[in-house]
């Protein structure tokens, strides 16, 4: 066998022909696997789903502890990473504004968790808009 670039590289770092051989297989393997990774799909995040099917965030008021959530892009039906607070509202805030855009109206569906079910009190009041 002729030494090639590989080979060469490979004596003088050390490695055998085999061991070469070896680690070039498993990085094939390591590869094919990556690409078998990223064609699968996943089901969302539960609460992420239950959001998106309620009309998404601009639809569905969000009283959790998370800080993002995944949004399906329209435009190319990918998954992106979206800021809860990309409204500009502090992240410390974030939760009693989604309140209010839930008790005025603006939004019909409010999602509270457990995280954020302390002092938030939801029941119908006739001094709200939301009725």
């Amino acid at each position: 066998r002729e030494e090639g670039p590989r080979l060469k590289r490979a004596r003088r770092n050390g490695l055998s022909w085999e061991m070469t051989e070896k680690c070039r297989r498993a990085m094939s393997r390591v590869r094919r696997l990556k690409k078998k990774v990223r064609a699968l799909v996943l089901p969302g995040n539960p609460l992420d789903v239950i959001i998106n099917e309620l009309g998404g965030s601009d639809e569905v008021a969000e009283l959790t502890g998370r800080k993002s959530r995944m949004v399906r892009d329209p435009a190319t039906g990918k998954v992106v990473m979206e800021n809860r607070n990309s409204n500009g509202v502090s992240m410390d805030q974030q939760n009693i504004y989604e309140k209010n855009l839930f008790m005025d109206g603006e939004k019909l569906v409010a999602v509270i968790s457990e995280a954020a079910s302390a002092g938030i009190s939801l029941q119908a009041d006739r001094r709200v808009k939301n009725q």
